[in-house]
């Protein structure tokens, strides 16, 4: 069984969280047999998309690391921390700021949810701090919630949770929110592609990991009416045309390309920017719809820069010939800034152009499946 409740209230947004609800709810006599696990997702990005200030230090840090944002929080960000079954509080204790006594929540409230719907107010923060004891109070999830719009980063430090049960291994869940309300007939369309965002999210984050990486914590999709094209992304934030959605309704492997973006977070200004949409079209066709037709190459007027469908089947064949981590290593050069002209050759030993070359010959006689002439 589960439960499905929001964490904003943002007019037009809207986001899901579902917590599986154990038969222990609100059971006492139990709670030393098992371990709650613990979920933390946020609106607020992680400083850098660096793992040394991913969501999670808030809890497990100790004080020594922590959870520091990109940018000043505002009025209408969130940082949720929501448990696999019902739990009873005793206290909670949520420490802000530096060492230097900065970047606290200078205004802000710790809410309660115990039904998984309804939050309410149970403290104030002051002078970055809020301690609130409570009667073994029943919760799904709490929230920290500014109440004002801040003018620098915010450090959360330290979240302190007393209970009757026990805590267990805390998982960070990349928020996900749908924006259609200039576009309320596509409500249905909006749901499901927040869906398949939120169920793809960990597929392509494993596929173009990084030691030190984490990604978005939160990526806002939003339908457009004014916006030309079909698509495009800029760091959290991906803008689709409704018009065209309204004549493509099922094509959520769009929303797994864009989501790609998000997650692969390039230096704005790049040269290769073939391949930025080559290894996107990449986890849409080859992970996301392994099983949708292959694309067709000319061999007379396709080249492996020309991006998209073209440069991901190289990349699919690339990562037959040479490892599962082909992709992957490509993804960190450029994601690092140290991509050139000689990477290919310095991971699967040829030029692109040699190995386009060598693609072609393979795909004449049967070799690869990953395209078709």
């Amino acid at each position: 069984m589960a439960r499905t409740f929001s964490v904003t209230t943002m007019t037009g947004w809207y986001c899901l969280l579902v917590v599986p609800l154990s038969s222990a709810f609100g059971a006492t006599t139990r709670s030393s047999y098992f371990r709650v696990e613990t979920r933390v997702s946020t609106t607020m990005q992680s400083r850098g998309y660096s793992a040394k200030y991913r969501p999670e230090l808030a809890i497990i840090g100790g004080g020594k690391d922590y959870f520091e944002t990109q940018k000043p929080p505002k009025i209408t960000d969130d940082f949720t921390v929501s448990f696999s079954s019902s739990v009873k509080l005793r206290s909670v204790s949520v420490l802000t700021g530096n060492r230097e006594g900065t970047e606290q929540l200078v205004q802000g409230v710790l809410e309660l949810s115990a039904d998984g719907v309804n939050f309410q107010k149970i403290g104030t923060f002051a002078e970055g701090k809020c301690e609130v004891h409570l009667d073994r109070t029943n919760a799904v999830a709490i929230r920290v919630r500014p109440t004002e719009d801040g003018d620098q980063r915010l450090v959360i430090r330290g979240i302190d949770l007393k209970s009757d049960m026990r805590f267990g291994k805390v998982l960070r869940v990349p928020r996900v929110l749908v924006d259609t309300s200039r576009t309320p007939d596509l409500g249905d369309w909006g749901l499901e592609a927040q869906k398949v965002a939120e169920d793809t999210y960990d597929l392509i984050s494993n596929e173009l990991s990084e030691k030190g990486y984490i990604g978005p914590n939160c990526i806002h999709l939003v339908l457009n009416p004014e916006y030309k094209g079909i698509a495009e992304t800029s760091n959290d934030l991906i803008q689709i045309s409704p018009t065209y959605i309204r004549g493509h309704q099922g094509d959520y492997g769009l929303i797994v390309h864009e989501l790609t973006h998000t997650i692969q977070h390039y230096p704005r200004k790049t040269s290769f920017n073939w391949l930025t949409e080559g290894i996107a079209d990449y986890v849409r066709l080859y992970l996301y719809e392994p099983y949708a037709p292959r694309p067709k190459i000319s061999e007379s007027k396709s080249r492996y820069t020309d991006g998209y469908r073209t440069t991901a089947a190289l990349l699919a064949y690339a990562k037959e010939r040479f490892g599962r981590n082909f992709v992957n290593s490509l993804n960190q050069l450029v994601r690092d800034g140290k991509y050139d002209n000689s990477s290919f050759r310095n991971i699967a030993g040829k030029e692109p152009t040699e190995l386009w070359i060598t693609f072609l010959a393979d795909l004449r006689q049967g070799r690869t499946k990953v395209a078709h002439l």
